[in-house]
């Protein structure tokens, strides 16, 4: 007799992933208003009851979808907060650093950032959201002298989520995100003129 491990997912959180996966998948390719729960358990192999198992409709299976993304993306932003204490890396280095975090965390899911990021019906809620944290972490690091302070932190925010939101949607490898992290940290950094 086989036994499972303790590290391996059960068949109920195997299948909610399944779904999970497929919903994203149909959000993003049609929408939430075009998108229906046969499309959904057709793609994953599953009957309709096995879906309602999990969700209790079509509306709250991309709520969810939205909320995890939004949540997600708050964490990790939340980790990005520079500090006098961090390691001797140049301010461009760190910067670049977080841009590319953010990137490769919006490459991750492409499904679920169109969703969250792209979609008119989640893209408002999730961009504010994402600019008002990044917004925070610059007044901190403008109060800690890290950063100029005579541009307001939430103009700051607008302008990094439209910058991570054109790049997100430009794609690319892993090495390419982290190529255009550090050109976009080098402009917000030491701007535009010639050194």
């Amino acid at each position: 007799m086989a036994s499972t491990t303790a590290s391996a997912p059960s068949r109920s959180a195997q299948t909610r992933a399944l779904l999970w996966s497929c919903a994203a998948g149909e959000f993003a390719s049609n929408g939430p208003d075009r998108t229906r729960v046969s499309d959904i358990v057709r793609r994953a192999g599953v009957t309709q009851p096995t879906f309602y198992a999990y969700f209790d409709t079509k509306e709250d299976a991309y709520a969810s979808l939205i909320a995890s993304f939004r949540s997600r993306l708050k964490k990790l932003n939340e980790t990005l907060l520079l500090t006098a204490a961090d390691p001797a890396a140049s301010l461009v280095e760190r910067v670049a650093d977080s841009l590319r975090k953010l990137l490769d965390f919006l490459a991750e899911d492409r499904d679920l950032t169109r969703i969250g990021l792209f979609q008119e019906t989640a893209a408002p809620g999730s961009r504010t959201l994402l600019a008002r944290s990044i917004a925070a972490n610059i007044a901190i690091e403008q109060k800690a002298g890290l950063l100029r302070d005579d541009i307001p932190a939430s103009r700051i925010g607008m302008m990094y989520v439209a910058l991570l939101e054109h790049l997100a949607r430009e794609g690319g490898s892993a090495k390419k995100r982290a190529e255009q992290a550090l050109d976009c940290a080098r402009v917000m950094c030491d701007g535009l003129a010639r050194q």
